[in-house]
């Protein structure tokens, strides 16, 4: 096992903005926070957190009915460039997987009902907020027009889609969160060392 030393790593942020192929909400745009390390020869692994906002066009079955939506994702990516680690520019290609969590708050609050076994009503609980997981994938290029031991910037373009779980954080039934696509651009900067 390599001394966590000797593995070159990089850190920094991404901005980025999505359209989405979804009839309940149009675009996302965020931030995040990247963590990146050569593993191998033109082979990277990047760790990521990061957060969006999504907008609900007019069209929307949410429009009206919830505020903004956010989004906070983390997820693993690799990436194989087509040119040597550290050249001053490089291409690759991308590839990973995420976990969304979606939140919500509601404008016209719903109330949940709680009762006990024999059917009494134990509790009247107004829901303001609620929330949904989901898992998407995506593939795409990224063009490292920067690319040293000590800093990275990159311009990148994917594809990808996402899947909601059947209920909401409050046990509600999700029959508006249908699976969608997307593409994504964002740029990337990094800073670190990749002295290996």
């Amino acid at each position: 096992m390599p001394d966590i030393a000797s593995v070159p790593g990089y850190v920094g942020f991404r901005v980025l903005t999505s359209n989405r192929f979804s009839r309940n909400y149009t675009n996302a745009t965020g931030i995040g926070l990247l963590w990146i390390t050569h593993y191998a020869k033109r082979r990277a692994l990047e760790l990521a957190l990061q957060g969006e906002v999504i907008t609900t066009g007019e069209k929307s079955e949410l429009f009206g009915a919830i505020d903004r939506i956010f989004d906070i994702e983390t997820g693993i990516h690799g990436r194989r460039y087509s040119t040597p680690d550290f050249t001053f520019m490089g291409l690759y290609l991308k590839y990973g997987v995420d976990l969304n969590f979606l939140f919500w708050g509601y404008r016209n609050p719903p109330t949940s009902v709680v009762l006990d076994d024999q059917g009494d009503t134990l509790e009247v609980k107004t829901i303001q907020t609620d929330g949904l997981f989901g898992i998407d994938a995506d593939i795409g290029l990224g063009w490292s027009f920067v690319q040293t031991k000590r800093v990275k910037v990159s311009l990148e373009l994917l594809v990808g889609g996402t899947v909601f779980w059947y209920k909401t954080f409050e046990a509600f039934k999700n029959d508006r969160f249908y699976p969608d696509g997307y593409i994504k651009t964002g740029i990337e900067v990094l800073f670190g060392n990749g002295d290996r």
